[in-house]
């Protein structure tokens, strides 16, 4: 069982890490990069996982608007869209919608930087909601159905 390397994303073998760093998670072929170029990379994961937080904090942004000066190129510019994003809707529920409706030239610029599908309508994230939902009120009756049987039936109830 090896390690994964946070830079290249291989589970490698605990030998192809050196010593020092262990917390750090990067073998030694990233490791011998410039620190800028690991630095860009983990930049870059940072950008596509925070589109999926729940809540953009105002570090977060502050974060972003480093990113955006850092770099002039398109990563820099999908900075600028986050950090915007966090300062005009923070958070995730009926993000898109917001922006749809409120916001469009930010949601075309997202758009654009193919940030997110250009088919994320206010209608599909509200069908995404409700399956969601749906699922998780599924899930709240399995369990009160199971509370009301006791331990004598413990059966197989997926199909509710």
């Amino acid at each position: 069982m090896g390690r994964y390397c946070v830079i290249c994303g291989l589970e490698r073998p605990n030998e192809a890490f050196s010593g020092r760093g262990h917390g750090i998670g990067i073998c030694k072929k990233c490791d011998k990069m410039p620190k800028s170029a690991r630095q860009r990379i983990m930049d870059e994961d940072f950008l596509a996982q925070a589109l999926e937080q729940k809540n953009i904090s105002e570090k977060n942004v502050a974060y972003f608007n480093e990113m955006r000066l850092r770099y002039p190129d398109s990563l820099g510019e999908r900075a600028a869209v986050m950090a915007e994003l966090g300062s005009v809707h923070p958070r995730k529920r009926k993000r898109y919608g917001f922006l749809y409706h409120n916001r469009r030239e930010l949601f075309d610029r997202m758009v654009r930087l193919n940030m997110i599908d250009e088919r994320m309508t206010p209608e599909m994230e509200d069908a995404e909601e409700e399956l969601i939902m749906g699922k998780n009120m599924r899930q709240k009756e399995r369990s009160e159905i199971m509370e009301s049987r006791g331990d004598g039936h413990k059966e197989d109830i997926s199909t509710l």
